[in-house]
């Protein structure tokens, strides 16, 4: 399995397993946590691809008396795996055979 997810997606998956994830977040939270490095234009498509791969869930906020519903984003188990390879992979000292390795275990 290759890993198939851009520099944003895993950006995404970041901000969702660090402490801005503790809790779902809308896309404005990811937005503001991402320091503009995502568009408010490629959020939405970006947070759909990676609920269709499995890497988020999503769920319609309660509606209240003064907002409208926003949707709201988690990390999933297979999320998180996959942005643990990604991390493994960066980082210099990754040999080939330990990419293997990872991969394999996908």
């Amino acid at each position: 399995m290759k890993l198939s997810l851009n520099e944003k997606q895993f950006l995404i998956l970041d901000i969702l397993d660090g402490p801005i994830g503790k809790k779902p977040c809308c896309a404005g939270d990811i937005l503001r946590a991402s320091n503009k490095a995502i568009s408010r234009g490629a959020i939405f498509a970006l947070l759909s691809f990676l609920e269709t791969e499995g890497y988020l869930i999503s769920l319609l906020e309660e509606e209240s008396n003064f907002t409208l519903p926003r949707r709201l984003y988690t990390i999933t188990s297979n999320g998180k795996l996959m942005l643990n390879v990604y991390r493994k992979l960066k980082q210099p000292e990754s040999s080939k055979c330990e990419e293997s390795l990872l991969l394999s275990a996908l």
